[in-house]
């Protein structure tokens, strides 16, 4: 063990991860259309998980992924408004 420094957390299985992508997308179509949409603490938290599993999916193209990835960055600086 290394003295100062703290273990990132072992990140949840793809599927996981791609379920927390498809709630993330779901929000922001809501979002952007102006539809008001909810979100939680849980929801932020698993954001991080949301664009791993975009950058990981392999039916999506590179120009895609940083549409999607810009898009939900910029939602969660609070820069789209709603």
């Amino acid at each position: 063990m290394k003295y100062g420094l703290i273990a990132e957390p072992e990140r949840p299985s793809f599927d996981k991860c791609l379920a927390d992508l498809n709630e993330t997308l779901a929000k922001l179509q809501d979002a952007q259309a102006g539809r008001s949409v909810t979100t939680d603490q849980t929801f932020w938290f698993n954001l991080d998980d949301a664009l791993y599993a975009l950058e990981e999916a392999p039916h999506l193209g590179a120009a895609e992924i940083e549409r999607a990835r810009e898009a939900i960055l910029d939602w969660q600086d609070g820069r789209l408004a709603a």
